[in-house]
């Protein structure tokens, strides 16, 4: 699963506070809007990248849902974005603690949504085809 045993970083264009750039270090201010206005949506299309990476990602699922649910309950929808920091650091091999997580995403929750979906798109390689990469096929010819 993980590309080498040494452990690695976070991508070098991919600071927690590169919010407005995408992996070529371009403006992404629509990844950043969302982010910042809609977190759960982000959060869980990074985990439908992370989890199921042959398939397009959706903005709707439990892990959006739950991270709502939980910030309306006295704002731990935090704790959803530690565990998927610490699956990212898993898949990936890249360094870090629980605690890091934690004050990543306590302290710059946006930010760390942001980062965390812009190193899986950097990083995943689907190994099947996508709905929207499956090349068109005409209806055969009626006999």
């Amino acid at each position: 699963q993980h590309v080498n045993q040494q452990e690695a970083d976070w991508h070098d264009n991919n600071g927690i506070c590169d919010c407005f750039t995408d992996s070529q270090g371009d403006c992404d201010c629509g990844q950043c809007f969302m982010g910042s206005c809609c977190p759960c949506i982000l959060l869980n299309k990074t985990d439908d990248m992370l989890h199921r990476p042959n398939e397009e990602p959706s903005g709707c699922g439990a892990v959006g849902c739950g991270w709502c649910v939980l910030n309306m309950c006295g704002g731990w929808g935090m704790i959803l974005g530690c565990l998927q920091r610490r699956d990212i650091r898993k898949e990936y091999n890249i360094g870090g603690s629980w605690c890091g997580d934690a004050c990543c995403n306590f302290c710059l929750p946006c930010c760390a949504v942001i980062q965390q979906h812009k190193e899986v798109k950097m990083r995943v390689k689907p190994t099947g085809n996508r709905a929207t990469n499956v090349p068109y096929q005409g209806q055969p010819q009626m006999r």
